[in-house]
């Protein structure tokens, strides 16, 4: 008999509490070594927690992990919250990765191709239930260099596979039909591509690799030549819609590039794809998300494509049409703020050492409400600390930018609040409010920090007699808005040089009468 030593691992994972145990010796060493790890909500137990696993399991070091955290009254809530914010957690590292190839290494391969705002995929996503707290069920997601890193790395040789294929078609003598459907193939394909390499590279794998070489720019320009046109904006949804009968699709309206604005071009497509879907009202309800993006051409017609993304955000289907001057030129569909929306959403820093996320109950992206809505706001802090709300406003020629009231109190007072450690992670209400004159996009910044605020932005009481009403408005920001981000940008940059931990978010919503 082979007395060489043997060694078993097993791990076995029951109700949120992990065991782990080895075997050593030969047959007459029947000493086991069994270290229990208990799940805890203290993060810090928590991480001593995985360190201790890794170690035992000889891989600390080596195994890249980004975790999302999740509660919810149901299990689905649950694993839907902690998906999502599984989401922002690889959405933060991905742009400091990119940041870290732009500044030190220039482009290497596709991170700098692709806009970091959009949802990235997620691959082999685990998920463990950890101990409820306050009633409400948690759960834990994540994805890693081990199990997730290798279903990335064989959809991303195939997608190589599949753009070289397609390129040497293009080469062929194609009829326009089959021309079409293999650019429209490519422009799908490389967007993918460049997202998951993005969530590859973060996972540590995938870098070698040449990039494919392909003129995304100027293969979409040729789509836009042979794409199909529509006379009016039931036909177009019509197109839109093809081929997509899953069931529970959140219909988002279609938005110009690095705006959240819905026009009332958007609002118009979006009612009359609505009734072409099986959709539903909530995002919390829906299986799919169907989101659509548009550019206005040079003639006026205007370039709209829509896919369809599971919960992962893996790509089902993809729709495109380019829609006639004739038939949307009754709606307005440039954007009123294009500079001021890319100076606020794009240049939010991240971090996943302290990160904060403002909602409404449909969501972060794409909000349109009419007057009579009921629109509730919700905040979420990944650990205790406090948080103030800045609004701007830009509409009929006025711009300024206020701090919102949050509580009944005096001075400073009125605009902070803070959330504790045990509400730490988990989305609270903090106002309701109905939709009411005077209508527009509204914009808003929450700055957060981990310790108290030494001084907010500077402001004054204005009033307003045309809206009856008064907001406290920053200094500097009375006909520019711009400003007012700029000044509460540069305060949260210098509080956090103090030894603070500060984050930013943002969100945009429009507002339109009900007729």
């Amino acid at each position: 008999m082979n007395n060489a030593k043997k060694c078993v691992l097993s791990i076995i994972l029951i109700h949120a509490v992990i065991f782990l145990s080895a075997c050593g010796g030969g047959a007459s060493n029947h000493a086991s070594n069994t270290a229990k790890v208990t799940v805890t909500h203290n993060p810090v137990a928590q991480q001593q927690a995985f360190n201790e696993l890794d170690v035992a399991m000889g891989i600390k070091g080596q195994v890249k992990t980004i975790v999302g955290n999740g509660y919810g009254d149901s299990i689905d809530k649950a694993r839907r919250d902690a998906l999502k914010n599984l989401a922002g957690s690889i959405q933060v590292d991905v742009v400091n990765q990119v940041k870290i190839c732009t500044n030190q290494y220039g482009d290497c391969g596709s991170v700098v191709q692709v806009n970091t705002r959009s949802e990235l995929p997620i691959l082999g996503v685990q998920y463990q239930q950890l101990a409820s707290e306050q009633g409400l069920l948690r759960f834990q997601a994540w994805v890693d260099s081990q199990y997730s890193l290798p279903i990335y790395v064989r959809e991303l040789d195939k997608l190589t596979k599949a753009i070289a294929d397609n390129q040497r078609a293009l080469q062929q003598n194609l009829t326009a039909d089959q021309r079409y459907q293999v650019t429209s193939a490519l422009v799908a394909d490389i967007p993918q591509y460049d997202k998951k390499r993005l969530v590859a590279n973060v996972l540590g794998g995938y870098t070698q690799q040449a990039r494919p070489k392909v003129d995304l720019k100027k293969l979409r320009y040729r789509l836009k030549q042979l794409e199909g046109r529509a006379s009016s904006l039931r036909f177009a949804a019509k197109i839109l819609a093809k081929g997509v009968t899953e069931n529970s699709i959140y219909l988002h309206p279609p938005i110009p590039k690095n705006v959240q604005e819905v026009t009332p071009f958007a609002s118009a497509l979006k009612k009359h794809l609505s009734p072409l879907l099986h959709t539903v009202s909530l995002p919390e309800r829906a299986k799919y998300n169907m989101d659509g993006e548009y550019e206005i051409l040079a003639n006026g017609n205007i370039f709209v494509s829509y896919r369809l993304v599971d919960l992962n955000y893996k790509v089902l289907h993809t729709n495109s049409v380019i829609i006639e001057r004739s038939a949307h030129q009754a709606f307005r569909s440039k954007p009123t703020s294009v500079s001021f929306e890319m100076l606020l959403h794009n240049e939010v820093a991240l971090s996943n050492k302290f990160h904060a996320e403002l909602k409404t109950l449909h969501g972060s992206e794409t909000l349109y409400y009419k007057g009579g809505d009921t629109v509730k706001l919700l905040v979420r802090l990944n650990q205790a600390g406090y948080y103030y709300i800045v609004g701007h406003v830009l509409r009929n020629g006025s711009q300024f930018s206020y701090l919102l009231e949050l509580n009944d109190a005096h001075g400073d007072a009125r605009f902070v609040r803070y959330i504790p450690q045990d509400q730490a992670n988990k989305y609270i209400e903090i106002a309701e409010f109905e939709v009411s004159r005077p209508y527009g996009t509204e914009h808003l910044q929450l700055v957060a920090a981990n310790k108290k605020f030494s001084r907010l932005p500077k402001h004054a009481y204005m009033y307003l007699p045309a809206e009856g009403s008064g907001y406290y408005a920053l200094a500097g920001s009375q006909g520019n808005a711009a400003a007012g981000v700029s000044k509460t940008r540069a305060l949260r940059l210098k509080q956090n040089k103090n030894k603070v931990l500060t984050s930013e978010t943002t969100l945009t919503y429009t507002t339109r009468p009900r007729n």
